[in-house]
């Protein structure tokens, strides 16, 4: 999930309360898995890699973030 808020409240808003961030969720057990930060704007795409061990997303910031997965990610078991 990404989100943020309208494009005409953006410059009226501080950054810790813009709600910029990604938020990385498993569904199935319904656990978010990652926040993540960075951007100030309205996130409007994420794009995961072929490999799955990183993925971009782009902001109405105008900024491209390039974000690596960590390792711990792959290694952590669902039980």
């Amino acid at each position: 999930m990404c989100g943020g808020q309208d494009a005409k409240d953006v410059t009226t808003t501080d950054k810790q309360k813009g709600g910029f961030d990604i938020k990385l969720s498993n569904i199935i057990y319904n656990e978010m898995l990652a926040n993540i930060k960075g951007h100030f704007g309205t996130v409007h795409s994420v794009a995961f890699s072929p490999d799955g061990m990183s993925f971009a997303s782009g902001s109405e910031d105008g900024y491209v973030h390039v974000h690596r997965m960590l390792p711990e990610y792959y290694t952590k078991r669902f039980e």
